[in-house]
């Protein structure tokens, strides 16, 4: 009533039970903030220490059958699974009518991703840019990024109206 939204942070497990996201959704939840690394079971056993893929796609695929939305956050390594990025992008627009947001984030190093270099914001747009044709020029400057005029925003217009791709920079 006051106009808030209830959102769940997970990895999903809970939510590979129908009837579970079933109860969450009576119960009033709106948004569901999925960890989603890859399309690579060895990225979820590197990042996760668990193959997970499977499980994802069917929370997914339960979330599909609510009104609940969708946002999947991506934990992004350099050398790991900075090669999914175009997929996610890509999926995200195919499923733009319950994903609503893509959050691509750099892991940070500490834990068991030590050793790998965390992905910059101009490594990342770069990958984006590099698949999907987009020039460095078309790019706004990160100190004053215009994300609505962004050559992102537009990438993803394009492909599916109305969605989003936030990007953290480490």
């Amino acid at each position: 009533k006051l106009g808030f939204k209830v959102v769940l942070l997970t990895n999903g497990k809970k939510l590979a039970e129908l009837e579970y996201v079933r109860a969450l959704e009576k119960a009033g939840l709106d948004i569901v903030q999925l960890q989603f690394d890859s399309f690579d079971d060895a990225h979820y056993e590197f990042i996760r220490n668990e193959k997970l893929l499977d499980l994802k796609l069917k929370v997914i695929e339960n979330l599909k059958q609510t009104r609940i939305d969708i946002y999947l956050l991506n934990a992004l390594i350099k050398g790991i699974n900075d090669n999914q990025v175009a997929g996610l992008i890509n999926y995200t627009a195919k499923n733009c009518a319950k994903i609503k947001v893509l959050y691509i984030a750099p892991i940070w190093e500490e834990g068991r991703s030590r050793e790998h270099n965390t992905v910059s914001l101009e490594e990342t747009l770069n990958l984006i840019g590099k698949e999907f044709g987009i020039s460095e020029d078309e790019f706004v400057d990160q100190i004053s990024f215009d994300y609505y005029s962004s050559a992102v925003w537009q990438l993803i217009t394009h492909l599916c109206l109305v969605r989003s791709i936030v990007i953290f920079s480490a």
